[in-house]
C-alpha cells in the first residue's frame, strides 16, 4: 500500500509540472476606470476615451517590473460603430513586451434603451 502511495505522489508532482505555465502576464489595475483594457466591445461608448496608464512595482529594485499602457476609443458620427487602439509595454528584468491592439465594435439595438454591443480585437506582441 505504501508503494501505490509512493507512485501516486511522483506521478502528480510529473503531471503537475507538465501543466505549469511560465508565463508572465501584466497586470493592468485600472480596468474599474478603463475597461476597455479587458472589453473589445467598450469601444462602442457613447464617449472617446483617452487614457494613460503607468505602474512601477518594487521601486528601488534593479529589473523591477514596469508597465505602461495608451488606449482611445470612440464611436464613429454617432452610430453603433466604435474604433480603438491600444499599446502597452511591459518589462520585468530582462524580459520586455510591447503590444498593439486594433478593435471594432458594434451595437445592435434590443428596445430604445438597451443594446447589445459586440466587439474584436487584433493586433501583434512583440518579445
Amino acid at each position: 500500500m505504501r508503494k501505490h502511495c509512493h507512485v501516486f505522489a511522483i506521478a502528480g508532482m510529473i503531471l503537475s509540472a507538465l501543466a505549469a505555465d511560465g508565463q508572465n502576464y501584466a497586470n493592468f489595475n485600472s480596468y474599474h476606470i478603463n475597461p476597455f483594457q479587458y472589453n473589445p466591445a467598450e469601444a462602442a461608448s457613447p464617449f472617446a476615451n483617452l487614457h494613460i496608464n503607468h505602474r512601477q512595482q518594487w521601486s528601488g529594485f534593479e529589473g523591477a517590473p514596469k508597465m505602461t499602457s495608451a488606449s482611445f476609443h470612440t464611436l464613429i458620427d454617432e452610430t453603433r460603430t466604435g474604433i480603438g487602439i491600444r499599446v502597452s509595454s511591459f518589462s520585468r528584468g530582462l524580459l520586455n513586451t510591447s503590444d498593439f491592439t486594433f478593435t471594432y465594435a458594434y451595437g445592435v439595438p434590443l428596445t430604445g434603451e438597451h443594446s447589445l454591443f459586440f466587439g474584436l480585437s487584433g493586433g501583434a506582441a512583440m518579445s
